[in-house]
């Protein structure tokens, strides 16, 4: 199952968003945070978190040691 949910505050200049996919069977998720700032017409900067939860042999599990920390600089031509 998935979830994600996604909303703009300050015309849109920042848009937190988060999405969430777990196994129905069992205890094993991605959990995906991330937050984009639009500024100067054409930048925009994002930083988000990978965070993997689940059994060892799980699907995300296997990396439940291994969460991660991004950030990306983009401008659009």
């Amino acid at each position: 199952a998935s979830v994600w949910m996604k909303t703009g505050f300050l015309d849109n200049a920042i848009e937190p968003e988060i999405l969430i996919i777990s196994s129905l069977r069992e205890q094993d998720m991605l959990i995906r945070p991330k937050v984009s700032f639009k500024f100067k017409d054409r930048w925009q900067a994002r930083i988000g978190l990978d965070i993997f939860e689940g059994v060892s042999d799980g699907l995300f599990g296997q990396y439940d040691d291994k969460d991660r920390v991004y950030d990306e600089a983009r401008y659009d031509f």
